[in-house]
């Protein structure tokens, strides 16, 4: 996915393609990478907590998490992800797809100086 599927910049402002919103670069605060946890059903954790004491293992091996960028604004927040299904924390999967959100938000930060 590039960052033409994510986000275009018209007319100065930033529009959000998942969303159709558009922002003017002078509002935003602050760009973070955040990885989410998604909790689980019960019977997951459970399931999960027997397989873990069975193995010996203090790790928790298939922990869900969503791993997006939150683009803090005056009075709102938005949520860029390059991908929407979560992923397992640690797996190469994860370590991927942080890599290149971290890399989406370096471009969007070079992005809005060039605007502002």
């Amino acid at each position: 996915m590039k960052k033409s599927d994510i986000y275009q910049i018209i007319d100065n402002k930033i529009k959000i393609l998942s969303s159709d919103t558009i922002i003017d670069p002078k509002d935003i605060k602050s760009i973070e990478l955040k990885i989410n946890v998604v909790h689980k059903n019960a019977t997951g954790d459970v399931l999960n907590s027997i397989a873990n004491a069975m193995s010996g293992s203090v790790a928790n091996g298939n922990e869900l998490v969503r791993v997006e960028l939150i683009i803090s604004c005056n009075n709102q927040s938005y949520s860029l992800r390059l991908k929407d299904n979560p992923v397992v924390r640690n797996n190469l999967e994860y370590h991927e797809l942080v890599k290149r959100t971290r890399k989406l938000k370096n471009l969007l930060d070079e992005d809005i100086k060039k605007i502002v």
